[in-house]
């Protein structure tokens, strides 16, 4: 309609096809209520190919204001893609980042062929070519001109290529890195890095980009401790580094534990650390982290999730760690099936002598196995020595049901500071269930977002429950009812009654 301005277009999964989708899409770009979209989202279109692409270029307006474009699976190939690519470039002259992820055949031939047919003032500060088939010396040599073609980039994903660009190719790469490089973010997720020379590769590479500020290395499973502990050795004093993943990557036992703690030790900088799915890391890979991170390290966000932490032990250690940083704001241990209610009780004694000073605002304890009252109690000793916490993440513990979520809320102090908890999947049920919600609010009158999907078991008796129970003057704007069992038109009557509560 006349008058409207468009700025997010999203044409994904639409059977565009070829010349004649491109130039359908080009159309609709310069008409007058969709002059001004900045983002344009064609992903997932195979049949557009380099033909399509060249022809929205050509039907493209010269005042386009697109700011962000998806190619996402569209099926560009070779120098044929690369030239479409270069073509809308050209065109969209405000045109900042560029997603040409899963278009596997692209590959050098596509990089090179771009790079050619780039404007000389070319803006773009974001290019994504995940899975675009960039493996080995080619590929990184590819990389490495486009980086010296655009100085001015900040963000690049060159992750899950085909053969993996590999340790060496990551090595030249960094070689050829200009000096000037502004990155900021760059994404090696999969990319065949593996051991010592994975780990100098990856540090050769932030010694060339000292601005780099965000490092996704995960998935690359051969890094293990060995690349970690030549990462640390060869971490350039001089880098920026904020925040890194390392999931997936084979870190495991003691060894892995203690590379992890000399890694930040040199890297005082990082303040967010994923080690999400290094399960060999286990209790002892974390007790040897624990005893041998640096006191009053910068850690603000620390995931830990399906790491094959177990018991007490595992649960003295992540209180150690809390009190070794004494930033950390969230912590992730989802997925640690064996951490169990004695874990989380010996996580909540380790802190009880620090408990003032943690800033903690985040917990994240989904898919852990917790069952009952026992760990719904050990739940709440862990928020009582969190008095900052805000966010708590309960979801997929499918034993932990009425009775441990009813455990959970007598046990929390008067002043809790909860804001939003996820209890989507928890075996909440019937009017126990709906009793036990209400005595969550009821403790923590703060609460905000209640997320309480697939409960199926809820029904209408617990929600009836909740409606009736829930305290005057509660904060609660934001409830998830997804998959509660409601089927009936009478299921809605308790739905009624909580929308009228003030």
């Amino acid at each position: 309609p006349a008058g409207h301005a468009l700025l997010d277009l999203r044409l994904a999964d639409c059977s565009l096809s070829g010349c004649e989708g491109g130039r359908a899409v080009g159309e609709l770009l310069a008409g007058a209520g969709a002059a001004a979209v900045q983002e344009l989202d064609l992903g997932r279109n195979p049949e557009l190919a380099a033909a399509g692409l060249a022809a929205l270029a050509q039907a493209l307006p010269e005042a386009s204001e697109l700011r962000g474009v998806c190619l996402q699976g569209c099926r560009l190939a070779g120098s044929e893609g690369g030239h479409a690519a270069a073509a809308l470039a050209r065109k969209a002259a405000s045109l900042r980042a560029l997603d040409l992820g899963k278009n596997s055949d692209f590959g050098p031939e596509g990089v090179m062929a771009m790079l050619r047919y780039l404007p000389s003032e070319c803006g773009l500060r974001e290019v994504a070519l995940p899975a675009c088939g960039l493996g080995w010396i080619e590929g990184a040599l590819a990389t490495a001109r486009l980086l010296q073609r655009l100085p001015g980039l900040e963000k690049l994903d060159v992750s899950r290529s085909s053969s993996g660009i590999g340790s060496a190719s990551l090595l030249e790469l960094a070689r050829k890195l200009p000096d000037a490089s502004e990155l900021k973010e760059v994404s090696l997720h999969a990319s065949g890095l593996g051991a010592a020379q994975g780990g100098e590769a990856v540090a050769s590479l932030l010694r060339r980009a000292r601005a780099l500020g965000r490092l996704d290395l995960g998935s690359n499973s051969e890094l293990g401790a060995e690349g970690l502990a030549a990462l640390a050795l060869h971490f350039p004093d001089a880098a920026s580094l904020r925040e890194v993943s390392l999931s997936r990557c084979g870190i495991a036992g003691p060894d892995g534990g203690r590379a992890v703690a000399e890694l930040l030790r040199r890297a005082s900088s990082v303040e967010r650390l994923s080690l999400l799915g290094n399960s060999g890391l286990g209790q002892t890979g974390l007790a040897a982290l624990a005893k041998a991170l640096q006191q009053r390290s910068g850690l603000k966000v620390l995931a830990l999730g399906g790491c094959g932490l177990v018991g007490p032990e595992s649960g003295e250690a992540l209180a150690r760690i809390c009190q070794s940083a004494p930033h950390l704001e969230r912590l992730d241990v989802r997925s640690n099936h064996d951490l169990g209610a004695r874990g989380l009780l010996a996580l909540a004694r380790g802190l009880i002598s620090s408990s003032d000073l943690q800033p903690m605002r985040e917990l994240g304890l989904a898919d852990n196995s917790l069952e009952g009252a026992q760990s719904g109690g050990a739940v709440a000793a862990v928020v009582r020595q969190m008095p900052a916490l805000e966010r708590l993440d309960l979801q997929g513990n499918q034993s932990l049901g009425s009775e441990g979520l009813a455990e959970m809320a007598r046990g929390l102090p008067d002043d809790c500071a909860l804001r939003e908890v996820w209890l989507v999947s928890c075996s909440l049920a019937g009017s126990e269930g709906g009793q036990a919600i209400a005595s969550l609010v009821q403790r923590a009158r703060g609460l905000q977002k209640l997320h309480l999907g697939s409960n199926s078991g809820l029904w209408r008796d617990g929600l009836d429950e909740l409606a009736w129970s829930l305290p005057a003057g509660h904060a609660l704007t934001d409830i998830g009812l997804h998959c509660c069992g409601l089927s009936r038109a009478q299921d809605i009557r308790p739905v009624a009654v909580l929308l009228r509560s003030p």
